[in-house]
């Protein structure tokens, strides 16, 4: 089973928001969004196409979400495919 997501992971929502909190690990942690969001994706495939925004470092957002994601939520990410599944994708650029 494989899951694909296309997005910039910039999350802004009510529970929380990297706009207010940036890349904050235990302010995602000490929201509701772990308890909101969280799913057991262990039996996935999972894949993040990141989208370049220029306000954040994709490199940042990309080590953000990794560590939510394989502590939070039990995604898998071997060494051979992280590259494959954590994959930056153009986007916004400031020229």
């Amino acid at each position: 089973n494989k899951i694909i997501f296309i997005t910039d992971m910039l999350e802004h929502t009510d529970y929380f928001s990297i706009y207010r909190s940036g890349l904050d690990r235990n302010a995602f942690l000490g929201s509701r969004a772990p308890n909101k969001y969280s799913a057991n994706l262990e039996d996935f495939d999972v894949y993040i196409w990141f989208i370049k925004r220029k306000r954040f470092n994709t490199g940042d957002v990309r080590k953000f979400w990794f560590a939510i994601l394989s502590k939070v939520m039990n995604v898998n990410f071997p060494e051979e495919t992280l590259n494959e599944q954590l994959l930056v994708l153009p986007g916004e650029t400031d020229g």
